[in-house]
């Protein structure tokens, strides 16, 4: 979700997990999260949000639905079990919150 506020001002809705320090170490070690970075081959995106570490996707929709909200949770614990297949990915919680940006 993207809506431009006012001009030079955008909102866009963050949805993804706390990068909890096992995750972390999972993503540390594993060669297809580095190579997929590097490439930039993949929607997962590393932010910071109340000076805590996410990792997750931007909601590109403007009117957001609650099955895109769940269709986009699946994929990124799926994409998160593909690079970090020792973790329980079904365990992470996953949040969803606004950023505002300033162009």
């Amino acid at each position: 979700m993207s809506i431009d506020v006012h001009k030079g001002v955008t909102v866009r809705l963050f949805i993804g997990t706390i990068v909890t320090p096992d995750l972390k170490s999972s993503l540390d070690k594993s060669s297809k999260w580095s190579q997929a970075v590097i490439a930039n081959e993949t929607s997962l995106t590393e932010i910071r949000y109340r000076n805590k570490p996410y990792i997750g996707t931007y909601l590109d929709s403007e009117k957001v639905k609650i099955l895109e909200i769940c269709n986009t949770e699946s994929e990124i614990r799926n994409l998160l079990q593909q690079f970090c297949p020792n973790q329980n990915c079904e365990l992470l919680k996953m949040v969803i919150f606004p950023q505002i940006f300033l162009t």
